[in-house]
């Protein structure tokens, strides 16, 4: 059984069956439902429409509840075409209102009888065995409990269900609890959002899991939808580290299963999706924003997170036209009900698009750390064909930094064929790096995301340790390419300040003695910076002087030139001589 939202206080549901589109469908052509809103769709190929159930090209309105005034929407739909919604009489409502697929309505109200002063609620799941689900609104209720009550219907008797005060996650229980339940499988295992509300209002929503009355809190959130092994899907929230209470930076879509959580992330460059449904093998539709816009896409998840939009053919005449902003159901036939608008007359309409049976896992890769120039180990990827006819596949890359080291695939996969692509991290730059292996096939690039880092290096060295002021030293460094560097010497010599190359070298003087540090600061997006250092030793070079006379022998009286010359000196004083011959000093 599958369901999604309505809204912020409604769910629709669907079932599990099978059925596979129509050629139209089958060549991902979009089949038009109309003008209206889809909610849910079975393996039948019935849809619940805003304006009724269609089924093999009609629509059929749904039954009126007595003294109805306004027709409610049916939000679900199960394998035998049994439909759960609500609708409004002159009595009040709405009202969740069964409609099974032998005619006629009823409401699901008339079995309540726990609380007073009924306002509103609507049904919101219904599984194959007539099991209906869904929440009941009744805020002036007399004595205590949760005005939003979530409840179970089965053979006349409405059951509500209690919430437990003791969820795994922080929320204070302090308060009353919401719990608007959304889904349930055959298995009689519901799903919803429950909201503690400590001091009354401003708490978060928590998705769980209710199997048999136990309880499996999964996070901030809402879970949407459950197939029949337990699998879940629904949309998680993003909260600011650190941050004010309940400061939400962002939302993704999940897949619960076997215990652990999938993040299915969003469309590129987004920051929020939601999934709406998902099939018996697990492969999940919804929606997500994108980059540079608050709009939606509706996606579909086959093991990677595709654009349903880029799905439709080129040949689809209505394709230059439509934009599928939400997909709301999917069956196990991969058939999608999506919600999107047609540009001419700006009206939201619900089309059916047959999904390719192309199934990719995993979503992405982890490499972990490589140095520059090394191959990590290879990890593989597998693409299967889940469907009867043969799917083509086109040639298959990788983004730099990454490589393909086998490939199995050829130009098409068999029916129920799989093939492996392994795939390893040979980094070329410094850095954090990401990219993706490419997998065309039939016009669409799917695409597995790829992740490695490799560490920044960098060293320099002198030609020599110790040096002559005045002369000449070379000082050589190298640090991996991709690198951005700068150069800093303690004597502040211009020839080695500043911005450098990754690599290279320089031939320094010094105009002075001392132990002189030459380093450089080299950085790379996603790594630790790193600072070499090396040091070189300058001395003065050594003093030298001659002093000649000429001539060297006099009588007293006579005169004599003394000649002096030095190298390398920078003061000198006389010494010795006559006491009145003007020489010392």
């Amino acid at each position: 059984m599958y369901c999604r939202p309505l809204g912020v206080i409604a769910a629709i549901c669907w079932a599990a069956g099978l059925t596979l589109g129509s050629a139209a469908n089958a060549q991902n052509l979009l089949t038009d439902l109309g003008v209206a809103t889809g909610y849910a769709i079975n393996n039948t190929g019935q849809v619940a429409l805003s304006s009724g159930i269609y089924s093999k090209g009609t629509v059929a309105p749904l039954p009126a509840l007595p003294n109805q005034i306004s027709a409610g929407p049916p939000l679900a739909i199960n394998a035998n075409g049994d439909a759960a919604g609500s609708a409004t009489t002159t009595s009040g409502g709405p009202f969740a209102t069964a409609y099974p697929a032998g005619g006629g309505a009823i409401n699901l109200f008339a079995a309540f009888s726990g609380r007073e002063l009924l306002q509103s609620g609507t049904a919101t799941g219904i599984n194959s065995g007539g099991t209906a689900v869904g929440w009941i609104n009744t805020f002036n209720f007399s004595g205590p409990g949760a005005p939003i009550v979530g409840f179970t219907y089965s053979g006349g008797t409405l059951t509500t269900l209690s919430v437990p005060c003791s969820p795994t996650s922080s929320n204070d229980c302090s308060g009353v609890a919401w719990n608007y339940v959304y889904g349930i499988n055959d298995s009689n295992q519901l799903v919803g959002s429950v909201n503690y509300l400590p001091g009354g209002f401003g708490a978060t929503n928590d998705a769980y899991l209710n199997s048999s009355g136990t309880w499996t809190d999964l996070g901030p959130g809402a879970s949407y939808a459950i197939n029949a092994s337990g699998q879940i899907t629904g949309s998680l929230t993003v909260f600011a580290p650190g941050g004010l209470p309940y400061q939400q930076t962002g939302s993704y879509a999940f897949l619960y299963s076997g215990g652990a959580t999938l993040n299915l992330g969003t469309l590129p460059g987004g920051k929020n999706s939601i999934g709406y449904a998902l099939n018996a093998t697990g492969q999940v539709v919804g929606s997500s924003d994108f980059t540079g816009t608050t709009a939606t896409h509706a996606f579909f998840y086959n093991g990677v997170m595709n654009d349903l939009n880029a799905l439709m053919s080129a040949a689809d005449p209505l394709q230059p036209y439509v934009t599928l902003t939400s997909a709301v159901g999917i069956n196990d036939g991969l058939l999608i009900l999506a919600n999107g608008v047609d540009s001419r007359t700006n009206l939201t309409h619900a089309y059916l698009i047959q999904a390719p049976f192309i199934q990719i896992a995993p979503a992405a890769l982890s490499f972990g750390t490589e140095a520059v120039g090394g191959t990590t180990q290879s990890q593989s990827v597998t693409v299967t064909n889940g469907g009867t006819t043969a799917i083509p596949l086109g040639t298959i890359s990788t983004s730099s930094n990454f490589s393909v080291q086998t490939n199995s695939c050829g130009a098409s996969l068999a029916p129920s064929g799989q093939c492996t692509i392994t795939v390893a991290f040979t980094p070329t730059v410094a850095g954090a790096l990401t990219g993706g292996l490419t997998i065309p096939s039939a016009g669409t690039n799917y695409v597995v995301g790829l992740s490695g880092v490799a560490p920044l290096t960098a060293t320099i060295s002198a030609s020599s340790a110790t040096a002559t002021v005045g002369k000449s030293i070379t000082i050589t460094w190298m640090s991996s390419p991709g690198s951005t560097c700068t150069a800093a010497d303690d004597s502040l010599n211009p020839a080695f300040n500043g911005s450098i190359a990754p690599s290279g070298s320089v031939m320094l003087t010094e105009a002075a003695a001392g132990t002189v540090l030459y380093g450089t600061h080299c950085t790379a997006t996603g790594t630790p910076e790193v600072d070499p250092v090396t040091s070189v030793v300058w001395t003065w070079p050594p003093v030298t002087a001659t002093l000649t006379a000429s001539p060297t022998t006099i009588t007293a009286g006579q005169s004599t030139t003394l000649t002096w010359t030095t190298a390398n000196a920078t003061s000198c004083a006389a010494t010795g001589g006559g006491s009145a011959d003007g020489w010392p000093g």
